[in-house]
């Protein structure tokens, strides 16, 4: 169910995905639940990593891995990483103390289930409408209505390329209705959240937006990349 949910929502960004089940029985469910140009369905051992080339690991952004216990996962992020060293892994765990660990293995982005789950139902108990804001942004958007958060690497395309943050800030809202949350530097990798208005945006930065469905689609066209991460 958890990875079905996780499915969902990279689909809803119009994002391809190869699924590898070890369960001869979900091919079919898999199948018929969507389409063959969007989801490609391998059945394979996890065990045999040599295998799961035929999904072509190396040439994906991302590789999430959710075996649903912590040691498991963690013993596979090791030896996946022998042989398919470039994708950026991604892993969902329930013990947070563990998130080092994972990092140290190899992972790029560890999720802690528990951890995000706690927060929001904190959140929920004594400031209930920022819980639902955060809930609703975290969501691909589903219709040019809806709004979440998406990121937008700098190109050689981006008008904002070389442009101080303030000015960027206040030209995306008018021009696009979209609100500039941060910049993730190329150079370290480092988010800054809200930054100083004299904050330069350079090449390969990527760009944190909030944005509707509809106005997703200007940036991208103005912009000259679909929003995402690229590796």
């Amino acid at each position: 169910d958890f990875s079905r949910s996780v499915i969902n929502e990279v689909l809803s960004s119009k994002r391809k995905l190869a699924i590898i089940t070890n369960n001869k029985d979900e091919v079919d469910l898999i199948r018929d639940a969507y389409s063959k140009k969007d989801v490609y369905v391998l059945f394979s051992d996890y065990h045999n990593l040599q295998a799961l080339e035929k999904a072509r690991p190396n040439e994906a952004a991302q590789v999430f891995v959710n075996l649903g216990n912590d040691t498991e996962a963690l013993l596979y992020v090791v030896n996946f990483r022998k042989y398919y060293k470039k994708p950026q892994l991604v892993v969902s765990i329930d013990n947070s103390r563990l998130e080092e660990t994972f990092m140290a293995a190899g992972v790029t982005y560890v999720v802690s289930r528990n951890e995000i789950a706690s927060k929001l139902v904190a959140s929920y108990i004594f400031e209930p409408d920022v819980a639902m804001l955060n809930l609703d942004i975290l969501s691909a958007a589903k219709s040019t209505g809806d709004h979440d958060n998406q990121e937008f690497q700098v190109t050689a395309n981006n008008p904002y390329l070389n442009k101080p943050y303030m000015q960027a800030f206040l030209n995306l809202k008018e021009k696009y209705n979209a609100v500039l949350l941060g910049i993730c530097k190329k150079t370290n990798q480092k988010l800054l959240t809200n930054p100083a208005h004299e904050e330069i945006i350079e090449m390969g930065d990527y760009l944190i937006l909030m944005v509707n469905g509809k106005q997703k689609e200007a940036l991208e066209k103005d912009f000259g990349i679909n929003q995402g991460r690229i590796c």
